[in-house]
């Protein structure tokens, strides 16, 4: 069963994680180029001996070969079934870390700490992992839930706007989907300037309505729309999600919350300036 804890301070939670998982012989870290630095304060912070892994960033780089050498420097820190994995970074790092845990050792325990909105409230929870593989997005992969996930909105403050924005439409998304109190709460947020205190707190609801969304579809069916959730779904929020396998080469890359922008657009949802894609 996986538990989702809610912080300001996820250094903290880690180190209680830790200390409550028992037998936890190693510690293992799995960054990507853009979230090494943040990997090692939490691991400095935790004060346990542990390896840390650091993967190119990027969707190119959640395939075989960059799952491979995660496998491979797991094997050379010493990794044991009785070891722990701690994925930090966006859903890339989350997808391809978690399939890792599920493989390496037939499974091993596994922590997602999500730096970016969009694997917050979708990518780390509900045990999808995965990689692309002959030019496909997530075309190989399993379910496997983290023990625990670590949601902390200060990683935020330095992400990219264009990220955040991807991340907030998706929210926007799964609010239309809910009810329209949850919808108007999320449309007065002010995205310019944000309120990250009251930010986690939607965050939350969000990824509750999202893991209840999931919860009522059969796990061989995970890549079809949901018919509990009418036309929404015909448009795909993310290219993972399509109803059927599409290439992930395409003339430019999409942000997994840009499609569900493409609905924002339409008339009387949205003002025009209230945009969440270029």
């Amino acid at each position: 069963m996986q538990t989702i804890l809610y912080t300001h301070d996820a250094a903290s939670a880690l180190r209680a994680i830790i200390d409550t998982l028992p037998g936890t012989d190693r510690v293992v870290w799995l960054a990507d180029a853009h979230t090494c630095h943040i990997a090692e304060e939490l691991q400095q912070q935790c004060t346990v001996a542990s390896h840390t892994i650091v993967v190119g960033a990027g969707d190119d780089h959640k395939n075989i070969e960059t799952l491979v050498n995660v496998w491979q420097e797991l094997q050379q820190a010493g990794a044991t079934r009785h070891s722990l994995l701690i994925n930090v970074g966006g859903g890339m790092v989350t997808d391809l870390g978690g399939f890792a845990a599920a493989t390496f050792k037939r499974g091993i325990r596994f922590v997602n700490v999500p730096t970016t909105l969009l694997a917050m409230i979708d990518a780390s929870v509900g045990g999808k992992t995965g990689i692309n593989f002959g030019g496909y997005k997530n075309e190989i992969g399993a379910f496997k839930e983290a023990d625990y996930v670590v949601v902390c909105t200060e990683f935020l403050r330095t992400l990219d706007e264009q990220n955040f924005r991807s991340g907030y439409a998706e929210m926007l998304k799964h609010a239309l989907l809910k009810d329209k109190q949850m919808l108007v709460q999320h449309l007065q947020f002010d995205i310019a300037s944000p309120d990250y205190a009251a930010l986690l707190a939607m965050v939350k609801e969000t990824s509750s309505s999202n893991r209840t969304l999931w919860s009522k579809i059969p796990r061989n069916a995970a890549c079809a729309k949901p018919s509990t959730s009418g036309t929404l779904w015909d448009m795909p929020s993310k290219v993972s999600c399509c109803a059927a396998p599409r290439p992930c080469c395409t003339d430019m890359p999409w942000l997994g919350g840009w499609c569900a922008n493409c609905l924002l657009r339409a008339p009387n949802w949205t003002s025009p300036q209230n945009t969440f894609m270029p």
